[in-house]
C-alpha cells in the first residue's frame, strides 16, 4: 500500500526537496488525490505522508489539513432467500465451496483463498483461519498472515460444509480456482 501511495498520491511533491514542502503544498496534493479517491483512502494517504514528514521535516506542522467528509457506506446484506438462491446456483460447481464458506461462516474472500487442507480438521469439524491472500507490490497474490491477530480464529464447520469437503480429493488443492477467477465468475 505504501508503494502504491508513493506512486499515485503525491504527484506534485514526490520529487520535491523535503525542505521545500509546505502545509499549502500538502493541502494541494491531498485535494488532488481526493478528486478520484474515497475519503478513507485520502486519510490513509495523509497519514502516511504525515509520518514521513514528521521524520524528515520535523519543523513542518500540517495540523488542520482539510480532508473530505466521510461517506456513509450502505452495506447490502442479502436475505436468506438470496443466499439460498446463490448456493443453489453454485451447487455442483467449483464456486460452491467458497460461496458456502463466505455465506455460512462469514469468512472473507482473502481468508477463503488462503485455506489449505492443513487448516481443515474434518474429525473435529473445525477450520483454522490464520492467513490471507493479498496482492504484493508487483500485483501478484501472495499468502500472508491475517491483518490483525484478532482476525486469527477457529470456526466450527457446519455438516453441509464437512460433507462438501469429504467429497474433495485431499491430494488436490482445496480450491480449484484463484481469487480473480472466482471474483469474475461470481459477478
Amino acid at each position: 500500500g505504501y508503494q502504491q501511495l508513493k506512486r499515485n498520491a503525491y504527484a506534485s511533491i514526490i520529487d520535491m526537496r523535503v525542505g521545500l514542502i509546505t502545509k499549502e503544498k500538502v493541502q494541494k496534493v491531498i485535494n488532488e488525490y481526493a478528486k478520484d479517491h474515497a475519503p478513507k483512502s485520502v486519510r490513509n494517504a495523509l497519514g502516511f505522508l504525515s509520518s514521513v514528514l514528521r521524520e524528515y521535516h520535523s519543523g513542518l506542522k500540517i495540523d488542520g489539513i482539510i480532508l473530505p467528509k466521510k461517506k456513509k457506506v450502505e452495506i447490502i446484506i442479502p436475505t436468506t432467500d438470496e443466499v439460498e438462491r446463490i448456493l443453489q446456483e453454485t451447487k455442483g460447481t467449483d464456486m460452491y465451496l467458497p460461496v458456502m464458506l463466505g455465506a455460512m461462516l462469514g469468512m472473507r474472500r482473502s481468508e477463503i483463498f488462503a485455506l489449505t487442507w492443513s487448516d481443515i480438521d474434518l474429525k473435529k469439524k473445525m477450520v483454522t483461519i490464520d492467513k490471507a491472500v493479498v496482492k504484493d507490490v508487483t500485483g501478484a497474490y501472495v499468502i500472508k498472515g491475517t491483518k490483525t491477530t484478532s482476525s486469527e480464529r477457529k470456526l466450527a464447520l457446519l455438516d453441509s460444509i464437512v460433507d462438501e469437503l469429504k467429497e474433495k480429493d485431499k491430494d488436490e488443492p482445496l480450491l480449484a480456482m484463484g481469487v480473480n477467477a472466482f471474483s469474475q465468475r461470481y459477478r
